[in-house]
């Protein structure tokens, strides 16, 4: 009997180490009440949720959720089952009201490269979504209740990711502007800005940590100092961001076509044995085999193309 897809995803906040839970409330202020704000609350230890809010907007009308596989899913708030609902009401409640403006997107706290430094600072602060990431989240999500046309899963994962890096940029934006009215803390600016240098460099093979460091002015030796502070190591980081990032083309029905090492080399992986090693490591089966059964979960698995090893 095959095992289900393991829907935990490499944990950041430390190599092989478990998220500890978060603190409670995870959320923004509305002093001004004019539901122009990004707002990022608790929904417990493993998910987070974002309550994209904006002027002129409806009471919540849907909410989303961002599955292990990286998919998508938007309902309306009248399609909710009534335990849903009242755990929409218990997430809402911090903010005084069950229909504050906006929709809910929930987050796997594991997708979130955030370490526990950064999830405290962002605890209890405004983050604005007036303009910027935050206002196109907004936007982004109502756009889809707004459409009449119900997703596929080829389009269910591709969003998923739009919405991911959405949050992701509103939260780093805010984190690398430092908190208002507190001094810049220069370590903490270096590791965001190492953790955007690092996203936006995965699929080169060659980043290693001297590139890395000489890219940012320092030492390795400081750098690895860095990266220690947060509980990690820099290949630990490198790695389970790369690793994600074939999990996601991987389940991605729309390139169910694409041989296993070819997704393994848009991700910086030279040598097929290399990152089949890597992946076993961290999922506890081979890359084909998480494949096969991703798909099969989301029900356009073909065996023909996904069956196979490759």
């Amino acid at each position: 009997m095959e095992r289900p897809v393991r829907s935990q995803a490499p944990r950041l906040s430390g190599p092989h180490t478990p998220t500890p839970p978060l603190p409670s409330p995870l959320r923004a202020g509305t002093a001004d009440g004019a539901f122009e704000h990004l707002l990022v609350l608790d929904a417990g230890p493993e998910h987070l949720a974002a309550l994209a809010r904006y002027r002129g907007a409806a009471p919540v009308r849907g909410v989303f959720t961002l599955t292990a596989g990286g998919r998508l899913l938007p309902r309306l708030r009248t399609e909710l089952t009534r335990a849903e609902t009242a755990r929409l009401h218990q997430v809402l409640r911090p903010l005084g009201s069950a229909s504050a403006a906006g929709d809910v997107l929930y987050v796997r706290r594991a997708d979130l490269p955030l370490d526990d430094g950064d999830v405290r600072r962002l605890t209890g602060v405004r983050l604005a979504a007036e303009g910027g990431p935050g206002a196109a989240l907004a936007r982004f999500l109502s756009c889809l209740l707004d459409d009449p046309v119900p997703l596929g899963p080829p389009d269910e994962l591709r969003l998923g990711r739009i919405a991911l890096d959405l949050l992701l940029t509103a939260l780093w934006r805010h984190l690398d502007a430092g908190s208002a009215g507190a001094p810049p803390d220069p370590r903490q600016e270096l590791i965001l800005r190492l953790r955007l240098y690092i996203e936006e460099h995965l699929a080169d093979p060659a980043l290693s940590p001297a590139v890395l460091a000489e890219a940012h002015h320092i030492s390795v030796r400081q750098l690895h100092r860095v990266f220690q502070q947060q509980g990690a190591t820099v290949a630990s980081w490198i790695r389970a961001r790369r690793l994600e990032r074939c999990c996601q083309d991987l389940a991605d029905p729309a390139q169910a076509h694409v041989p296993v090492h070819a997704v393994a080399a848009r991700w910086g992986y030279r040598r097929a044995p290399e990152f089949t090693r890597a992946f076993r490591a961290v999922y506890d089966m081979p890359p084909n085999t998480w494949r096969r059964r991703a798909l099969r979960a989301a029900g356009t698995v073909r065996e023909a193309d996904a069956g196979r090893p490759r």
